[in-house]
């Protein structure tokens, strides 16, 4: 992979982040505590059976306890790590692209690559039923 491909994967990665952060910070209600960039260092159910969660934050002395937490943290999240334990991702060999396109660019694409037969794919067609 070039470099170049390189710096536009990382343009088009933060754009999409900080365009979901403002997103969220505009539909969310003002009663939603949203604190992007925060990292979680810990969390633990509390302790008298309510369902609410103790999570404990880098850089914050006091813990904030709440009802929903929300940690998208991406492909290595610590929190992930802590409640399933189910170790680091593990590439299988398979890389998965997901678009709309028609039904006529499907097409167009099989002819420009020479694909007389699909394998291995799944594809998916929703029909709008109010049409």
């Amino acid at each position: 992979m070039d470099i170049t491909l390189k710096r536009a994967r990382a343009i088009q990665c933060s754009w999409l982040a900080r365009t979901l952060v403002l997103l969220l910070r505009e539909t969310l209600p003002p009663s939603v505590t949203f604190l992007p960039g925060t990292h979680v260092s810990g969390l633990e159910e509390e302790s008298c059976g309510s369902g609410r969660v103790v999570v404990r934050l880098e850089g914050r002395d006091a813990p904030l306890t709440t009802e929903l937490l929300v940690a998208a943290e991406g492909l290595f999240s610590p929190v992930r790590r802590q409640l399933l334990d189910d170790g680091p991702p593990n590439f299988m060999g398979t890389v998965v692209f997901r678009a709309l396109v028609t039904e006529a660019q499907v097409q167009l694409i099989r002819v420009m690559s020479g694909i007389t037969q699909t394998h291995q794919s799944n594809e998916w067609h929703h029909t709008d039923s109010s049409e």
